[in-house]
């Protein structure tokens, strides 16, 4: 499949998902009392965050290996907490710095591991 019809097919989930999940959880949906700046911070969100991640993540997978692409996936709450440091000013607890610490490790121990390569069937006649 395309990065284009993934991205869509990912995009038209996520909005459904988000969809019944404020019908369910917040009681429904007050269009009427969204400011310009609600709608600013919804487009960027949907258009910036969640469109364009999903079609760079799509667009990787072309290039690079399923593997390499989810390995880089699973630093980004590594990298949100780095730049919130550096941007923001926000800093981590002990049981966060320890997960980000957790995460880390697990990402170079799947780098450093070979891919084993699957079991021959023997079959027996």
């Amino acid at each position: 499949v395309d990065p284009i019809t993934l991205t869509a097919l990912q995009t038209a989930a996520s909005l459904a998902m988000a969809f019944l999940c404020a019908l369910v959880f917040d009681g429904g949906i007050a269009l009427a009392a969204a400011t310009p700046t609600v709608w600013g911070t919804i487009l960027y969100l949907a258009l910036g965050c969640t469109v364009a991640g999903y079609l760079l993540q799509n667009a990787a997978l072309e290039g690079l290996s399923a593997r390499t692409v989810a390995l880089l996936q699973c630093t980004c709450p590594v990298m949100t907490a780095a730049f919130s440091y550096f941007l923001l000013g926000e800093t981590l607890s002990p049981a966060g710095l320890a997960g980000a610490g957790i995460i880390l490790a697990c990402v170079v121990a799947e780098t450093v591991m070979k891919e084993e390569a699957p079991p021959e069937e023997t079959s027996e006649k």
